[in-house]
């Protein structure tokens, strides 16, 4: 009884450890078995034949389903795995022709998904997916006519939804943001403001329509029109305040007084408002005119002393060359030594005028390029904001080291929007550059070049966010004139 009893367990302790062996060996040869059908099935997913010829892949789905059942049962799935196969061999041949029968409709879907549409035009995106199904089943039944019919409602649906989608995207906040506003009392206490903004969302929706492509630009308008709402808000919400109280109003008259009076005494003037502003104002703008006028008087004097020093080395050299024949080898190479330090000291001196987050220097050859990676530009503008003054008066004093270089500004965008766009805005910017330095120096128009290069010469990827800030900047090339 004894034996029998261990027997029984030893059979058991084998029988344990034997299954999970065999369980491993099972999973092994049903790879093994199903390994083409796996490969078609992943060959069929790459072709998209799920989406495109949608019934024959739910055949095969189903009859690789059964098959893994015989398996499981023990019995052979060969017959069903060669049919599974048909199936979507046929199913790929047809992904195929739907490829080639209507290519446009599944751009559409493409640039749909990349603008979000399942999640912002959910209905829309859904319909067009549905369409773009019975089309797919069209193929199927061989009836290429009607199959490019439904296509191309499929098409509109999809263009419809991307549009949607992008419009969501770039205006939906602002819109958000101007509905609260327009429930306030805002249309009321500030319409100028709440109708410009009004405008400005129209003025985007309309760019969008036109070119769904001209991101940049729409954005640029709906920047300006949340600007509106928030001065909107501003000029209602002090209107309120001077509504509560009549000395409200002396308060702000005061106020705006003490802004101007910041600006003016920068210029050791003592401003008086007794008549208002008009007066102040007109001083002021009187002021920042002559200061202009100074400048280009000193600019006179910096180019007529560089004339002068030029001369003086014209006298150097003559006096040198004048040297006796068994130094004027000597003395040649002297000059030309002496002439290189003098231009590495110039180098020095302008790279020593911008700190790290201004502006980076590159020297190639006798040329320098001075890259302002501290200007920025509102999105889609061209106008230079005054916190930038201060960079771009250091540029000035980089040119006035090298007064006998012709300065060329260069304009360069991110890829983002069309490329024809992007060379008219990186033009633009540059020309805002020009005149500023022209105003300021005083120089003539020919001695400084703007130049838009727009997306064309990146210095970063454009795939990132921080590669496109990058590769959005101003260049100022400086290089010798030619003789």
């Amino acid at each position: 009884m004894q034996k029998s009893v261990r027997t029984v367990l030893l059979m058991m302790a084998m029988t344990l450890w034997a299954w999970p062996h065999a369980s491993a060996m099972q999973e092994d040869v049903k790879a093994r078995v199903f390994k083409d059908v796996d490969d078609a099935f992943t060959n069929a997913r790459a072709e998209q034949a799920d989406l495109l010829s949608p019934n024959v892949y739910q055949q095969a789905v189903k009859k690789h389903e059964q098959a893994l059942k015989n398996f499981d049962r023990g019995k052979s799935p060969e017959a069903l795995n060669n049919q599974t196969l048909y199936l979507l061999r046929t199913a790929v041949e047809n992904a195929k022709l739907a490829r080639v029968t209507f290519p446009h409709t599944l751009a559409a879907r493409k640039d749909a998904l990349r603008a979000r549409a399942p999640q912002l035009a959910m209905e829309l995106y859904s319909n067009a997916e549905k369409q773009l199904t019975e089309a797919a089943e069209t193929i199927e039944k061989g009836d290429l006519k009607k199959a490019k019919e439904r296509a191309l409602r499929s098409e509109k649906k999809f263009r419809e939804a991307e549009l949607t989608a992008i419009k969501l995207n770039i205006l939906g906040d602002a819109t958000q943001q101007l509905l609260t506003a327009k429930k306030g009392d805002i249309p009321k206490l500030a319409p100028q403001s709440f109708a410009r903004a009004v405008k400005l969302l129209d003025q985007a929706e309309e760019v969008l329509d036109r070119d769904r492509s001209a991101l940049s630009e729409a954005q640029a308008l709906v920047e300006d029109a949340v600007y509106e709402i928030r001065h909107a808000a501003y000029i209602t919400k002090r209107t309120k305040e001077l509504k509560d109280d009549d000395a409200n109003w002396e308060r702000l008259i005061l106020e705006h007084e003490k802004y101007v009076t910041d600006v003016v005494n920068e210029f050791q003037y003592e401003p008086q408002f007794d008549k208002g502003m008009e007066r102040v104002t007109a001083s002021l703008v009187t002021a920042i005119s002559s200061l202009k006028q100074e400048n280009r008087r000193l600019n006179d004097d910096l180019n007529e002393l560089a004339k002068q020093n030029e001369a003086l080395q014209d006298e150097l050299h003559q006096v040198r060359s004048e040297l006796n024949a068994s130094r004027e080898v000597q003395a040649g190479l002297k000059a030309t030594i002496d002439s290189k330090k003098q231009q590495e000291e110039k180098y020095k001196r302008v790279m020593a005028l911008f700190l790290p987050g201004e502006a980076k220097c590159l020297r190639i050859g006798d040329e320098l390029t001075i890259r302002l990676v501290g200007l920025h530009f509102r999105s889609g503008r061209a106008i230079i904001q005054p916190e930038y003054f201060n960079l771009l008066a250091k540029v000035q004093r980089a040119i006035r080291i090298f007064p006998d270089y012709h300065v060329v500004v260069e304009g360069h965008t991110d890829a983002v929007g069309n490329d024809r766009y992007n060379r008219k805005l990186s033009k633009a910017r540059a020309e805002a550059v020009r005149a500023y330095i022209l105003a300021s120096m005083g120089l003539q128009e020919s001695k400084v070049t703007a130049v838009g290069y727009g997306e064309s010469r990146p210095i970063a990827t454009n795939e990132t966010q921080i590669g496109r800030q990058q590769n959005r900047r101003i260049d100022i090339v400086l290089k010798p004139t030619k003789e």
